[in-house]
């Protein structure tokens, strides 16, 4: 017998029942296996508490795609109107077609089908590059505030008169200029302040560290805080 892997998991016996129906009838070798799920019946019910584990042959896996696409697109007329994937926008739609992995593969097909009855045309293709240009809209980077550029400039020479504290402000606004970080949605990591803003935060930086070890240097040269 063919190695199986791991093709779906189900909460309800009766769904993997109907579905193992469809495999025979497809010849398609499978194996099914029942876990305890970890979910507390107390509260959810006497059948929460376990799952359904059915493994096909890996090869098979396109086959057993294409058996639920046919079952999602006869059931599609039949839902009910408060189905959840009838209050997702457009772009949510598009976003579960093409992250398919994360969706069962009926609500993929409802999701193309929804969107066909709303009229809207869409392709691979164009949901990638939608949803590319929204995450980089979302996460662009912006300008520093200039009030606070302002001050830390004014900081580095301020401290030649009342110690170096002033510049150290200067330094950790610097640092924060260029390595602060925000993560978006799908993972993927964008720098808050943009180009222009991590230059200033480079010259906060080497200004604050030339400052210190003038004032350093004249410390241990002069023996006294030289601004007395």
């Amino acid at each position: 017998m063919k190695k199986l892997a791991q093709y779906r998991i189900f909460q309800h016996e009766d769904d993997l029942l109907a579905f193992v129906e469809r495999l025979e009838l497809n010849d398609i070798p499978y194996e099914t296996a029942k876990y305890a799920s970890g979910l507390d019946h107390t509260y959810l019910g006497a059948g929460a508490g376990v799952e359904y584990v059915l493994r096909i042959p890996q090869e098979r896996f396109e086959q057993a795609n294409m058996i639920l696409e046919r079952e999602a697109e006869a059931d599609f007329w039949k839902l009910p109107p408060e189905y959840h994937l009838f209050d997702f926008s457009d772009e949510e739609l598009k976003e579960i077609i093409l992250n398919p992995a994360d969706w069962y593969r009926k609500d993929v097909v409802y999701a193309g089908k929804i969107l066909d009855r709303r009229g809207v045309s869409y392709s691979i293709s164009e949901v990638r590059e939608s949803i590319r240009q929204k995450s980089e809209e979302a996460n662009k980077s912006r300008r520093a505030n200039w009030g606070l550029l302002l001050i830390s400039y004014l900081m580095l020479p301020a401290s030649m008169f009342i110690g170096y504290w002033p510049a150290s402000f200067s330094v950790f606004s610097g640092i924060f200029l260029i390595f602060w970080k925000r993560t978006d949605d799908h993972g993927n990591t964008y720098p808050v302040f943009d180009k222009v803003s991590r230059m200033h935060g480079f010259a906060l930086i080497t200004l604050g560290t030339v400052i210190f070890l003038i004032f350093w240097v004249l410390i241990l040269t002069v023996g006294l805080p030289f601004w007395n």
